[in-house]
């Protein structure tokens, strides 16, 4: 979940914690730091955890923040080809 507030006043107070982890970011998109800060605060150790050393993949579009040299061990990235979502998507509303 990504917002523009630091600290969002829905998340403050005990029991108001976000069911998702939170990051701000400026205008509120994915960024290069967002996608940082996701890949090893979030994903990572879910993975490393849930999956205990077996090899995993992530599929990634072509957005422009997931040319961040991020790599593991454990886990394969494979991103899409250009316009790959834009012609799933035309697939889904025909």
């Amino acid at each position: 979940m990504i917002g523009s507030a630091a600290r969002p006043l829905c998340f403050r107070g005990e029991g108001n914690e976000g069911p998702l982890p939170y990051f701000d970011q400026k205008k509120a998109w994915m960024d290069k730091h967002v996608y940082d800060r996701w890949w090893n605060d979030v994903f990572l150790p879910a993975v490393r955890q849930r999956h205990r050393g077996a090899k995993c993949a992530v599929i990634m579009d072509n957005s422009s923040t997931h040319d961040v040299a991020l790599n593991s061990e454990d886990v394969e990235i494979v991103f899409l080809h250009p316009n790959m979502t834009a012609v799933y998507h035309s697939w889904t509303l025909a």
